[in-house]
């Protein structure tokens, strides 16, 4: 994984939060934030936008509650299909290049506590997506069996409804992982991940020694399968070793 630039444009991120001591035995503090980012191109034509206004809770517990509304914008420079299907049925149409879209999101966040062994995250939101409607789900659940043992399950689920043609689409992307702490220095990590909107099992497993401080040595092996008959479309081999020289 990596960055692209985007050249061409300009961009703001401004932001502000503020919290308020509770005296409520169960709440740490709370209070609200605000974050927008606007970009424009060379010609000053804004291209994107986001505000979101959120309310925070912390709890005494270390949990959090967290409330936020999105307000966003978007101009289409190529043509794009939120469902991912007009590649494989005709009929479906992406939305056209050059067109622009507003919506608004409500959304809610809860956080554990994650010093507990036992631990999750759940996120959802709903409410307009392009010139449509999407529903979406997300979270973590984990358990850890310190220092040795850390089992996660990483899920989303996205329902978008868009106006005919353009299509609806319902997908699930699910992510098993397993971490394994086999000495100070010695790490296995495994991860099993399945795209329903790409239709592909990833099966990624990664071995990291730590032979010197900040020196490691990776070997990482990577499939990815189609589901169903667990036909293998791809799969590397990498090695990767980094050494800190300290002049």
């Amino acid at each position: 994984m990596g960055f692209v630039p985007r050249k061409g444009y300009f961009r703001i991120n401004p932001g502000i939060t503020t919290s308020f001591e509770s005296r409520n035995r169960a709440i740490n503090r709370h209070g609200p934030g605000l974050r927008y980012v606007q970009i424009w191109d060379r010609d000053w034509s804004k291209t994107d936008h986001d505000l979101a206004l959120s309310y925070d809770i912390q709890f005494n517990n270390s949990s959090s509650l967290e409330f936020a509304f999105t307000d966003s914008f978007v101009k289409l420079f190529d043509d794009f299909d939120p469902t991912g299907q007009s590649d494989d049925d005709p009929s479906v149409e992406p939305l056209p290049s050059g067109s622009s879209y507003r919506w608004q999101e409500a959304g809610l966040a809860y956080q554990s506590d994650i010093r507990k062994d036992f631990f999750y995250e759940l996120a959802a939101g709903y409410g307009g997506f392009y010139n449509g409607t999407r529903f979406r789900a997300s979270g973590n659940i984990g358990y850890q069996l310190r220092p040795i043992l850390g089992i996660y399950l990483v899920y989303t689920y996205d329902k978008i409804e868009l106006p005919d043609p353009h299509g609806d689409a319902s997908f699930w992307l699910l992510g098993p992982q397993i971490d394994l702490t086999l000495t100070d220095n010695i790490f296995w990590t495994n991860y099993l991940q399945y795209n329903q909107q790409d239709d592909n099992i990833n099966f990624n497993s990664r071995f990291q020694w730590r032979f010197a401080p900040v020196s490691d040595l990776f070997v990482v092996y990577s499939e990815n399968y189609l589901p169903g008959g667990f036909t293998v479309k791809n799969r590397a081999l990498v090695v990767k070793i980094s050494y800190w020289i300290n002049l």
